[in-house]
């Protein structure tokens, strides 16, 4: 029969399922695009490091570590780079000085019409200026001879049409005015252009602060190319490019070098110091005269080809028409001040050289205006003598008398001396606190780009105090329990200077430090204690041993150096004191406090009375053990599983594990579980066996303390065992059944000339039955009892003999004094101490250079144990600092200091990283086969019947 062909019938589900699948292709296509288009703009836009700032090696000093200052770098992106870009991923440079178009076209036209329409500086129509900036500023070149279509329809010369410069274009704010030629290379002098921008740094409420922006008009309105939010947020015109991409938190280097008088010089110098983004957003620095960027112009007058400041290329880029000439830097670099803005006698001095803009500010206050588009120029601020200098600046009467006014020659200033603000200066009168100098550069495309920046201000001296728990040396069984109660400890310490005018109390965690920068200043003295716990309930000398160590990397605690760190825990508080004594130097001291978890051992023994007739030295007694709120916690009871100790009546001791808790012991042994946190509780019960011999008679404290036990059982709560060893040990008695028991003594009186007894007063022994001298038994023809010539007596004070209650001398035809050089009777108080070799679960704790010498607290510490003498543990004391008084809030005559510096935040992940373009590429390939397979179903199959 022929096969009937059918129309096959979709079903809801079959056309579900394609959709599904067609849905999912889409997004995952839609996924890879976004993920590759931000791969490309991590390390362009918003890049932004960790809070603090990364390392810089000197590959010329063996790599040791470069000093470093905290920079922001903003790339300007060119008209090439928008007109490349692909989303917001920029495209290649290939423009540089002369662009492409007959050599003379500007490179960042696309920019500066975004600041036309964007930023205020003119409408899209006429461009009229709608935010009072007198003197806009814009990036690229501006020739004399340019056509008005070359400067971006914004500057024509001698044009009086020419709508923006009719309106608000000054060439005295964009160019050098240097004549001779179109780039002015036959100038005599190259000048600054001064007042560009306001003399003060402020916040949106109008505060002066080193941490607010550069402004233009009185401070109505933020320079452009130092505002963030605004060259991340706007777009180039017809493209989702934004205007430049911001790496912020950037460490920038310096080299330093000791003068003949002993100040530290620190220097970058772009003529041979080489500073590149490497591909994570860094800056590496590469050394003296190495891998080096020349500059691209190498005209006849101008000589062979120079390197240049171009930190976001590479040597291969030299010379060439891909170098970056637009971007903008800024650098923050804290000091302190002397009391005469001197270092050993040496002038506190700034020294910068090269082009283009440079504002410099302290505490936000202009201190140095190196401003406008210019080849070298060189500048320096005095700290002694509080006065600036600029070697050459342009009489702005005379270049901003005519908007196109193009040469000026002869109306230029050189070596400009200017005191500093009022204000400036009565800022610097502060010795106490940080101060902040911030510099702005902007290479803005006007040829060349170079730096050269040298100082030798005092570094911000810092003192750091870290807080860290300890967990080495606990029971292995403990840690996880312990460490989730110590990571919500909190530690109150206490910073002060001795005069009380500086004080802090911070609070940290396991992990956490905070830091005080610049707060040493002239004949002061800074205490640092750790005072106590936040939580009332734990007690910090209860809890933690603690310990520290210091770290001063710049030698700057010896006597001689200035600064000195003396510890006066004996005389007065139990602190740090770190004192200054004339100022000098830069230390950065960081003092290491370690809490290590304090821990205290449980030992259990087993007695039994009257071990003679029916008694079996062989049986073994089972014991369980508990434990719970681990290190004062809210763990819940658990069997203990892990090592414990097991010490016989030789002195031998076994390491022994248990999976339940269950522990064996024998007459006359000990049980140690070690290095249990304290404030653990435990419990400890004897399980007879059914129709057993023994009886459980008694539960006590070794040590004798008081101890009452319904139950028969051992608990309470662990202690360290510094200074009782038995802190945490208890005894289980057990007694044969009296019909069981041998013939009893009682109160039988030894012959006085054959066995003396030793005066009680002298060395006490427990009653007989706490804990009985075990007794070997001989037969009496064999041990007949000597006579007093025969068997001395021992010596009371090395090993006192029974009392005569306790165990009497009998007949010897009835029951025969053992010899004692046979079975030497031990003492029941006696505490022998373990080996050092039965705790290979504790961690060795490196000792801190300085310890405390008040209120000793104990850490366990195993040493030899006597081969003959019952175990007990022997810790090593270690002292602790006491709490001392409540910690204060700082007061306000506080300097402001760095913020408390918590542990490191994770960034975000990045969505275009390869990890996730590979995802999407996955994503792709499992959603196409998908839509084929359902499309297949759907469409494809033709159904037989």
């Amino acid at each position: 029969m022929k096969p009937i062909v059918m129309k096959r019938k979709k079903t809801p589900m079959q056309i579900l399922s394609f959709f599904v699948a067609l849905i999912m292709l889409i997004t995952s296509v839609s996924g890879a695009t976004l993920a590759i288009a931000n791969k490309g703009v991590d390390s362009k836009v918003n890049k932004t490091s960790a809070e603090d700032l990364t390392p810089v090696t000197n590959p010329d000093k063996n790599d040791e570590e470069m000093f470093v200052v905290r920079s922001t770098f903003y790339d300007y992106y060119c008209d090439s780079e928008v007109s490349g870009a692909q989303n917001t991923t920029p495209g290649k440079i290939n423009e540089a000085v002369y662009g492409t178009d007959a050599g003379s076209d500007n490179s960042f036209s696309k920019f500066n019409h975004v600041l036309l329409k964007e930023y205020g500086y003119g409408t899209t129509k006429d461009y009229e200026i709608t935010n009072g900036v007198r003197y806009p500023l814009y990036l690229g070149l501006f020739f004399g001879d340019q056509n008005y279509e070359q400067s971006g329809y914004m500057y024509k010369k001698n044009d009086k049409n020419v709508v923006n410069l009719k309106n608000n274009f000054w060439l005295g704010s964009n160019t050098s005015q240097m004549g001779g030629g179109r780039l002015g290379l036959h100038s005599e002098v190259s000048s600054a252009t001064q007042g560009l921008v306001d003399d003060k740094l402020t916040l949106a409420d109008g505060t002066v602060s080193a941490d607010g922006n550069l402004t233009q008009a009185a401070g109505n309105e933020i320079l452009p190319y130092f505002n963030e939010s605004f060259l991340t947020k706007t777009t180039h015109e017809n493209s989702t490019l934004p205007l430049a991409g911001v790496t912020k938190n950037v460490s920038f280097p310096f080299t330093t070098e000791v003068d003949s008088n002993g100040v530290t010089q620190y220097a970058f110098d772009s003529a041979h110091d080489t500073v590149r983004f490497n591909s994570k957003g860094k800056l590496d620095y590469l050394g003296k005269d190495k891998s080096q960027v020349n500059d691209q112009m190498n005209e006849a007058d101008r000589g062979a080809y120079k390197p240049g400041f171009f930190p976001y290329n590479n040597s291969s880029d030299s010379s060439a028409s891909s170098l970056n000439y637009g971007f903008g830097m800024k650098l923050e670099i804290p000091f302190y001040m002397t009391a005469d803005g001197k270092i050993k006698g040496e002038d506190m001095e700034f020294n910068f050289s090269g082009d283009d803009d440079v504002w410099v500010f302290i505490d936000g206050h202009l201190a140095l205006d190196i401003g406008g588009g210019h080849s070298v120029v060189s500048g320096s601020l005095n700290l002694a003598d509080l006065t600036s200098y600029v070697s050459a600046v342009k009489d702005n009467e005379v270049a901003f008398s005519e908007r196109d006014y193009w040469y000026i020659k002869d109306d230029i200033n050189t070596d400009v001396v200017k005191p500093l603000s009022s204000e400036l200066k009565a800022s610097l009168a502060d010795t106490s606190k940080v101060h902040t100098l911030t510099m702005f550069y902007m290479e803005r495309g006007k040829v060349e780009s170079n730096l050269k920046v040298n100082f030798n201000l005092a570094a911000a001296n810092n003192l750091a105090v870290t807080n860290k728990i300890d967990y080495s040396g606990i029971n292995e069984a403990f840690v996880d329990d312990t460490k989730d109660v110590g990571s919500k400890d909190i530690f109150n310490y206490l910073v002060r200077s001795e005069d009380m005018k500086k004080e802090d109390a911070p609070s940290l965690k396991d992990g956490e430090s905070v830091n005080y920068a610049s707060q040493f200043t002239d004949n002061d003295t800074m205490f640092v204690n750790e005072a106590e716990l936040a939580d009332k309930n734990r007690i910090l000398s209860e809890l933690y041993t603690t310990s520290w160590d210091l770290n001063d990397p710049n030698n700057k605690l010896s006597e001689g150096d200035g600064y000195s760190a003396a510890d006066k825990r004996v005389e007065e508080e139990d602190h740090f004191m770190f004192a200054n004594k004339d100022g000098e130097g830069s230390p950065n001291i960081t003092v290491n406090y370690l809490n290590r978890v304090s821990v205290g051992d449980v030992i259990i023994n087993k007695q039994v009375r009257d071990l003679r007739g029916n008694a079996d030295n062989d049986e073994e007694f089972k014991f369980l053990v508990k434990f719970s709120n681990v290190f004062g916690g809210t763990s819940k009871e658990a069997v203990y599983k892990g090592n414990y100790y097991i010490y016989n009546s030789n002195g031998q001791i076994e390491e022994k594990t248990t999976d339940d808790g269950f522990i064996k012991l024998k007459a006359d042994e000990y049980i140690r579980i070690a290095n249990v946190p304290v404030q653990t509780k435990y419990k400890v019960e004897e399980v007879l066996k059914d129709g057993g011999q023994y009886n459980l008679v008694e539960v006590s404290k070794i040590d004798g303390k008081d101890y009452n036990s319904s139950d028969m059982t051992a608990e309470g709560s662990v202690v360290q065992s510094a200074n009782d060893a038995y802190a945490n040990g208890y005894k289980f008695i057990n007694e044969l059944p009296a019909t069981a028991t041998p013939e009893p003594t009682k109160e039988p009186t030894p012959e006085p000339t054959k066995e003396p007894t030793p005066e009680p007063t002298k060395e006490p022994t427990p009653e007989p039955t706490d804990i009985p001298a075990p007794a070997k038994t001989p037969e009496p023809t064999e041990a007949p009892t000597p006579d007093p010539t025969e068997a001395p007596t021992p010596e009371p004070t090395k090993e006192p003999a029974p009392e005569p209650t306790e165990a009497p001398t009998p007949e010897p035809t009835k029951e025969p004094t053992p010899e004692p050089t046979e079975a030497p009777t031990p003492e029941p108080t006696q505490v022998p101490t373990p080996l050092p070799t039965i705790e290979p679960t504790e961690a060795p704790t490196p000792e801190p250079t300085q310890v405390p010498t008040k209120a000793p607290t104990a850490t366990p510490e195993p040493v030899e144990v006597p081969t003959q003498a019952p175990p007990a543990a022997v810790v090593k004391v270690t002292p602790t600092p006491k709490p001392t008084k409540e910690p204060v809030v700082i007061k306000e005559e506080v300097p402001a200091a760095p913020p408390t510096v918590k542990p490191a935040v994770t960034s975000n992940p990045k969505t275009g990283d390869t990890t996730s373009i590979t995802f999407w590429i996955i994503s792709i390939i499992i959603s196409a086969g998908a839509v084929i397979l359902t499309g297949y179903d759907m469409f494809g199959r033709k159904k037989e019947k």
